[in-house]
């Protein structure tokens, strides 16, 4: 079975062209679920979100409001289909089954806070909803934080930041999945240059064991 699951800050998508764009990515990737993080959208019109997921998709989302910037998750009925969904300022969840495999999952579309006192905040409130849900867990998202050193250059280094991210994802028993390709996801061209690897698939082995192909 192909399950493609898709992630992207896409940084606004006030503009067309970009509304665009993030559509035909969706469409190149046949992605399954899709997670956008950073919409910058209050409000969505029906013809904004027609032209994002098409005919075949459907979609929730959480508005623009102050430094939660928007989230919107999209999903292939055909290939998940929705029981639940939660909606907040950072995360949103969708909880139902991969039809094929008849598996229950909870899927949490993520945006992490910049501010370490509040992102530390996210990692109990996102440990709370994992452990509410008791099922096998896909997060996904923006998570504003790394591991290790390895994961970032050209940038401080916050050591407690990187333990706290580790313990969340250790104590909640997920699997970070490698990248391919690439070694970052976020880049600052320039003379202050930097890179960090931000964004990112925590899973429950769970989900491993039923999509070992996942991407």
């Amino acid at each position: 079975m192909n399950c493609v699951f898709l992630t992207w800050n896409v940084r606004g998508l006030g503009r067309p062209e970009k509304l665009r764009a993030v559509a035909k990515t969706i469409s190149r990737n046949k992605a399954s679920i899709v997670f956008i993080q950073e919409s910058k959208l209050q409000s969505m019109k029906s013809q904004q979100m027609n032209r994002l997921k098409g005919a075949r998709f459907e979609m929730a989302y959480s508005p623009s409001s102050g430094t939660a910037v928007g989230l919107i998750s999209i999903w292939d009925p055909k290939i998940f289909q929705l029981q639940r969904c939660e909606i907040m300022e950072r995360v949103v969840v969708l909880v139902g089954k991969i039809r094929k495999l008849n598996l229950r999952v909870a899927v949490f579309n993520v945006y992490a806070p910049n501010n370490q006192r509040e992102r530390k905040e996210f990692w109990v409130l996102l440990s709370n909803l994992i452990a509410s849900h008791q099922l096998p867990t896909v997060l996904a998202g923006d998570f504003n934080s790394v591991k290790s050193s390895e994961e970032r250059f050209g940038m401080a280094e916050d050591t407690r930041a990187m333990q706290d991210f580790s313990m969340f994802i250790q104590d909640n028993g997920l699997i970070d999945l490698p990248l391919q390709g690439y070694q970052y996801t976020w880049v600052r061209k320039g003379i202050n240059s930097g890179a960090s690897r931000l964004d990112r698939f925590l899973l429950s082995p769970e989900i491993l064991v039923w999509l070992p192909n996942l991407v």
